[in-house]
């Protein structure tokens, strides 16, 4: 017979409170504790992390440690069941979903779990409410821990198919920026348009400037001409070649195109940056471009080993 015998009580290691307006900065804010919240009435509209989200009562709020929370507008019967979890209690499943899923799930931060999803959501913040009224014993903490873990892995398996194909869209998106930033180191003096890189990667050119803008921040070709420009200003600053003899070592087919080129990058003719060169753009052009450049070594290293 297994002996339940109720121990010294302990540092609370979960807790279940229905929060409102007045303490949800409080309650949902916490040091090294996970917060799953329960919207179960009213609406709210709210900053979390820096980001605004609409909030009803089909919201789950799943917050790593740390987050901030702040109530913009709200009804009157605005409230949230926050279920508190030291990171210690998610082990077992973390081991099994792995740091990417956890990683996923609190950077979407809201979550819409639907009339099906919600009717799990409440029979389990039920159970676990049920548990924390309980008088603490040998077993309290285990039942803690398996409840929440059983309600993390339903919800994976709820939302794996969103997260398998973001994952996998997020490899096959750093795949063709490195396979572009190897392109472009090839081939960037010679070819100026974004067509050309699409046409080398089988995409068409308003994918690829998709993928780039997503991965990167910046367009296709405001990297081309930003790695065009960084290699004006060398050679402007640094030898003796004339600036007609830039522009064609460049790629552009005569001297006047070079110089709307310059012009409209850098707000200055070509004939004035000689007369005196800002070694400091080129520096910081430089550094802003090591991004690409560092991409197109990895996919030139992930080729020789392929």
């Amino acid at each position: 017979m297994i002996k339940d015998e109720t121990p010294i009580p302990e540092e609370k290691l979960y807790f279940c409170e229905h929060v409102t307006p007045r303490n949800i900065e409080e309650k949902m804010c916490m040091l090294d504790w996970v917060i799953l919240g329960n919207v179960v009435s009213g609406t709210a509209s709210a900053e979390i992390n820096g980001r605004e989200f609409r909030l009803n009562d089909h919201s789950l709020l799943f917050f790593p440690p740390h987050t901030r929370i702040v109530l913009r507008e709200y009804t009157p019967d605005f409230q949230v069941v926050a279920l508190g979890f030291v990171m210690a209690l998610q082990e077992p499943v973390f081991q099994k979903l792995g740091h990417n899923f956890f990683v996923y799930v609190f950077r979407k931060l809201v979550w819409d779990m639907g009339q099906e999803g919600k009717k799990v959501l409440d029979a389990y913040c039920t159970m676990y409410n049920h548990l924390c009224q309980m008088t603490p014993s040998a077993f309290t903490l285990d039942i803690a821990s398996s409840l929440y873990n059983a309600f993390l892995l339903s919800f994976y398996f709820r939302v794996k198919n969103q997260f398998v194909e973001e994952t996998n869209s997020n490899v096959n998106s750093r795949s063709i920026t490195n396979r572009f930033a190897f392109y472009l180191r090839e081939h960037y003096k010679e070819h100026h348009d974004v067509a050309f890189y699409a046409d080398k990667l089988c995409l068409s050119s308003k994918y690829l400037t998709q993928v780039i803008k997503t991965s990167i921040g910046c367009t296709p070709k405001s990297i081309i001409d930003r790695r065009l420009g960084i290699e004006a200003l060398f050679l402007l600053g640094n030898t003796a070649y004339s600036i007609q003899e830039v522009g064609l070592m460049l790629g552009f087919p005569d001297q006047s195109y070079f110089g709307r080129f310059f012009k409209r990058l850098f707000g200055t003719s070509p004939f004035s940056y000689r007369q005196k060169p800002d070694i400091a753009l080129l520096e910081k052009l430089r550094r802003d471009n090591k991004v690409i450049d560092t991409l197109g070594v990895e996919s030139l290293q992930g080729e020789s080993e392929g």
